[in-house]
């Protein structure tokens, strides 16, 4: 009940506000970047990056106001093997010891939908900066029902080749597409927050 009454509480402070573009920190237990990769024709590889560094701009009723700038440690590379994130850590590969991160910054936002829209920016890997596109859904925006911080979440997917970033190492058994899936929660920086959408 107590709960309850905080929420509420935090939504009628909030239910003046009007709507801009609202900054947001990456919520790093909470956001993920999974990729798959074709290793030979029997599978593919998963692998994920666990820390972030960051922030974005939104407002759901402005998606084309939207921004975003994130840093990934490259180090922070999980296989599910010790031996495989050494090798791939290496200089053959992502070379983690003389390119210590990857970035993403955002150019522009070319709305769908009410939830939907693609995010064009340049990602830099390998010292190397190629444009990505990545196709977002919206899945929620409020007051966290557990923290009670003003939060919202987004699913990302995108696609691309290692190649265009200079990464040709074993080419003839590992796939040149990358899959990439991204789950974001963000917690707004501004201490207000408008209502929810009505879903």
């Amino acid at each position: 009940m107590k709960r309850l009454l905080v929420c509420l509480s935090l939504w009628s402070i909030a239910g003046g506000v009007t709507a801009k573009p609202a900054n947001y920190r990456f919520d790093p237990v909470h956001s993920q970047l999974v990729f798959f990769i074709k290793h030979l024709e029997f599978s593919h590889a998963i692998g994920r990056f666990s820390a972030w560094t960051g922030q974005f701009r939104f407002d759901p009723e402005d998606w084309s106001s939207a921004t975003v700038d994130v840093t990934i440690p490259v180090a922070t590379l999980d296989l599910g093997d010790d031996g495989w994130n050494r090798k791939i850590l290496g200089a053959q590969w992502l070379n983690a010891q003389k390119f210590a991160d990857m970035r993403f910054i955002s150019e522009r936002v070319q709305p769908i939908d009410a939830d939907d829209a693609r995010v064009i920016g340049q990602l830099t890997l390998l010292g190397i900066t190629r444009p990505v596109t990545l196709d977002v859904h919206l899945n929620d925006i409020g007051v966290h029902s557990l923290t009670f911080k003003p939060t919202v979440g987004f699913t990302a997917t995108a696609r691309l080749q290692r190649s265009a970033f200079g990464l040709t190492t074993s080419s003839g058994s590992v796939g040149d597409e990358i899959e990439i899936r991204i789950e974001v929660e963000g917690q707004r920086i501004d201490p207000a927050m408008r209502k929810p959408r009505k879903r």
